[in-house]
């Protein structure tokens, strides 16, 4: 199926050229393949690029997302997967990640945005058991990716280097487990893990170069680390970089 001009898709979907407005999500279990090509907002004020309220076993992959509010927004969404997108220059969130429960993020980069790379989980809602495994979140505006209110994810080899603040940060997240990251040369901190961020794992991450300190654990947070290599540290207990 070519579109063009309709904003809402409900069948298996792959795009022929680039287009110049949004695509909803109109359908459980269907594939929307960009091929390639670039989905470009008007700025300010045109939403989002991709956008999924309450679908599951959706996939979308090979897309380019610029110029909007957020690039992909996900809402009350489960079940689905995101492999091989762009997101770029959108004025808030490249990833917008809302009330998702085990989503699958492989090999996405998010990099340039007005706010942060992956913005992830809401104070009402949950962000819970999802993967996000070699994605690249560089060089946005605020975090490279964002946790909040989110439990039990898995975040495998992914690299948020040279973001306006942290390259990870984790505010009121329990039980996620962090596993061969880079956070390099970020404004802030590498990690940041704040906020009664509980039982969570940090297992062969690399931090190094970034300007207030590679890893922040706060006074009232409490996980576990090892095989890490970070330059600078605050609160981290000793052992970080012991074997795993």
């Amino acid at each position: 199926m070519s579109v063009l001009g309709c904003s809402t898709i409900t069948r298996n979907t792959t795009l022929t050229a680039n287009r110049t407005n949004g695509i909803i999500i109109g359908a459980d279990g269907i594939t929307l393949d960009c091929d390639g090509h670039t989905i470009t907002g008007s700025g300010a004020g045109s939403g989002n690029g991709i956008k999924l309220v309450s679908r599951t076993g959706v996939t979308i992959r090979n897309c380019t997302v610029t110029n909007f509010d957020d690039g992909i927004q996900i809402n009350q969404s489960d079940n689905n997967t995101f492999e091989n997108n762009l997101t770029h220059h959108n004025i808030e969130e490249g990833f917008d990640i809302e009330d998702a429960n085990t989503n699958n993020f492989i090999q996405n980069t998010s990099e340039e945005n007005g706010r942060d790379g992956f913005d992830i989980g809401i104070t009402t809602g949950t962000c819970n058991n999802n993967t996000f495994t070699e994605n690249v979140a560089n060089q946005n505006s605020g975090n490279g990716i964002e946790l909040d209110f989110c439990n039990n994810n898995i975040l495998t080899g992914n690299t948020a280097n040279n973001n306006s603040q942290n390259g990870f940060s984790l505010d009121e997240s329990e039980g996620n487990t962090f596993e061969g990251n880079i956070a390099n040369n970020n404004t802030d901190r590498g990690f940041q893990i704040a906020n009664d961020s509980d039982n969570n794992i940090f297992r062969n991450n690399n931090a190094n170069g970034n300007t207030t300190t590679d890893a922040r654990q706060s006074n009232d947070s409490n996980s576990t680390f090892c095989g890490n290599t970070f330059g600078t540290t605050d609160n981290i207990p000793a052992g970080f970089d012991d074997p795993c």
